[in-house]
C-alpha cells in the first residue's frame, strides 16, 4: 500500500512539473467545487469534441461528438483533491470506455483549464492551452487563446 501510494504520488509531482513547465501555466492555491461545475470543452472541432459537464452534486456526464455524430457517452462521479480531479464512471458506451480518469486544474490568464493527467497531457505540454489540449470553458476561448497564438510556448 505505501509503494502504491509513492508511486501515485510521484506522477502526480511530476504531472505538476511538466505543466507548470508551459509559458503562462500555474497551479491554483485552492480550487473550490462551485468553481469547476459547469460545461467544459475539449477539442477539434471535427472528429474529436468532447462535452464534460461537471456538477456541483459530485455528478458529471461527457460526451464525444465528431463529424459523424455521438461516438459515445460516459457518466459517473467526480471529486477533486490537491488539483486533481477524479472521475469514476458509472456508465461509458463506445470510444468513452476508459477514455477520461484524471484531469488536473491549471490556471492560464487568469482562466482555470482542466488539462488530462498522464499520457495525454503530452500535447498540453508540447503545444501549450489551445482548443485541443485541454478543457476550457467555451465562453472563456476567444479572451484567452485565439489571440495567444503566435505566443512562444
Amino acid at each position: 500500500m505505501t509503494i502504491l501510494l509513492a508511486v501515485v504520488l510521484a506522477a502526480t509531482v511530476s504531472d505538476v512539473s511538466r505543466l507548470t513547465s508551459v509559458k503562462g501555466v500555474s497551479i491554483p492555491a485552492k480550487v473550490e467545487t462551485r468553481q469547476l461545475a459547469g460545461e467544459w470543452y475539449r477539442g477539434d472541432g471535427l472528429g474529436y469534441n468532447l462535452t464534460l459537464t461537471v456538477g456541483e452534486d459530485g455528478r458529471y456526464r461527457a460526451t464525444w461528438n465528431g463529424c459523424v455524430g455521438e461516438y459515445g457517452r460516459a457518466a459517473g462521479t467526480w471529486s477533486q483533491r490537491n488539483g486533481h480531479v477524479s472521475l469514476s464512471p458509472t456508465e461509458e458506451t463506445e470510444m468513452m470506455v476508459n477514455h477520461l480518469r484524471e484531469l488536473t486544474v491549471v490556471t492560464y490568464r487568469g482562466k482555470l483549464l482542466l488539462v488530462p493527467s498522464g499520457r495525454d497531457g503530452n500535447f498540453f505540454v508540447e503545444h501549450g492551452p489551445s482548443d485541443y489540449s485541454c478543457f476550457h470553458r467555451e465562453a472563456d476561448l476567444p479572451h484567452w487563446w485565439e489571440d495567444s497564438r503566435d505566443e512562444p510556448r
